[in-house]
């Protein structure tokens, strides 16, 4: 009986020193002496402080810099990159060779890309500059990262997960997308110029797509470019939303903005659309009380513009041209 009660009291210490360790393990609780918390994980994430931890699938592998199938079990180095396994973090520098980058088999999992100074990541024929197939989140600072695809896009990913423009200066130029995506995107404090710079006769060309999703778009400048006949600045097929002081310009050879029939909200900054084919934006944005608006039924700045002093104004699909700033707080 003794024997018995020491073994389970022996059990409820070790499932405590567990539990404690699991809650001290994340790399947010600054280690000795951090704060731990109760984790909320979505793949390697936890949703409840932020930080990523290694990957989850032992698939999970990285092509750069001319090297295939890295695994992203273990860490990983070479000129102008470190892949640090225990935070799922790819950085480069300067001196990185501008080869294109593939995450593979990341399902679920969250990965950062983290740059510094002037970075240049180049693809050519069928590649993009940056693919991937999990969550991506991308920042940095001290100069720009150009992301370069003359066949592809320059980003693209394969499934419905997220990307994350959270500060820098980014520019992504591809042949049919700048940025195309199968999930959401989320852009803020940050500066990013997302071009296609044609496509195939028949084909969209699109700035920033997010195929079925949203794009959310906070204290950013952002501008988006699809040029050619069926070109779109921002195609976001479940809405678009612009917050806080971000400056918007979303430029088609088609249409500006295209929401797929969704919510198009700016509660802040100012967005300016030109589709010089079809129009500015569809669907039809309804310029709240309180706003300035310009419009014009051909495809140039129309100079002077109007407040909504009662009601709202529709910017229907007659415009070619829109701008709408948001009331200064």
């Amino acid at each position: 009986m003794k024997n018995t009660a020491k073994t389970g009291h022996l059990l409820i210490l070790t499932v405590c020193i567990l539990v404690l360790f699991v809650m001290a393990a994340c790399p947010g609780d600054g280690g000795p002496g951090g704060t731990a918390h109760t984790h909320t994980w979505r793949g390697n994430l936890c949703t409840s402080c932020g930080v990523t931890g290694p990957v989850t699938s032992s698939q999970a592998n990285l092509s750069i810099d001319g090297l295939s199938n890295l695994s992203l079990i273990s860490n990983q180095s070479g000129e102008g990159w470190t892949w640090t396994a225990n935070t799922a973090t790819l950085t480069l520098s300067s001196g990185y060779g501008s080869a294109n980058i593939n995450f593979s088999n990341v399902k679920n999992d969250t990965i950062n890309l983290v740059y510094s100074g002037d970075v240049n990541v180049n693809a050519s024929g069928y590649d993009s500059a940056i693919s991937y197939d999990g969550n991506l989140k991308i920042s940095g600072s001290g100069g720009t990262l150009t992301l370069t695809s003359t066949g592809q896009s320059a980003i693209i990913k394969s499934d419905n997960k997220n990307l994350e423009i959270n500060g820098g200066t980014i520019v992504a130029e591809g042949y049919s997308r700048g940025i195309n995506t199968n999930g959401n995107v989320f852009i803020s404090n940050a500066d990013v110029t997302a071009t296609a710079t044609a496509a195939a006769s028949g084909y969209e060309s699109i700035g920033i797509y997010a195929l079925a999703k949203e794009v959310t778009i906070t204290n950013s400048t952002v501008s988006a470019t699809g040029n050619g006949s069926l070109g779109y600045g921002i195609k976001a097929d479940n809405g678009l939303t612009i917050k806080g002081s971000s400056e918007v310009s979303a430029t088609g050879d088609y249409i500006g903005i295209y929401a797929g029939g969704k919510c198009i909200t700016v509660s802040g900054g100012t967005v300016t659309a030109l589709g010089s084919g079809d129009c500015a934006i569809t669907p039809a944005y309804k310029v709240p009380k309180g706003y300035r608006y310009w419009t014009n039924t051909a495809a140039s700045d129309p100079g002077g513009g109007g407040t909504v002093s009662n009601g709202s104004f529709e910017t229907n699909t007659l415009y070619k041209w829109v701008k709408v700033e948001a009331p200064k707080k």
